[in-house]
């Protein structure tokens, strides 16, 4: 084989690997569509009156967890959220929102 030909079939194998290694990347969430729907003040926090709002953290679903379904799956989650208790969420405590989500790379080989 020609030099150019092992050069280009490294890079396809190459591309190849890492392509696999970052198949399953999971999403973030729309931090800045979220804030937008959600935040109604802008002061970068969420209070519950906020939050009862809040249908969806897009581009993922609600929260599957048995605690967070029903009539008040808002507030339940808000008072889950709200690490110290002061009554809003700060980007931060929102942030651990996250570990409630399912892990779509769940399964992969490497996972």
């Amino acid at each position: 084989m020609s030099n150019p030909t092992i050069k280009l079939l490294a890079g396809c194998a190459t591309y190849c690997v890492l392509s696999m290694v970052n198949a399953c990347e999971p999403a973030s969430l729309d931090w800045e569509l979220f804030q937008e729907k959600y935040d109604l003040n802008h002061d970068g926090m969420y209070s519950l009156k906020e939050f009862q709002r809040v249908e969806d953290f897009y581009p993922y679903n609600w929260p599957s967890d048995k605690r967070f379904q029903g009539e008040n799956k808002q507030i339940e989650l808000f008072h889950y959220l709200d690490e110290n208790k002061n009554g809003y969420l700060t980007n931060e405590e929102l942030g651990n929102i996250h570990v409630l989500f399912n892990n779509p790379c769940e399964g992969w080989p490497w996972s």
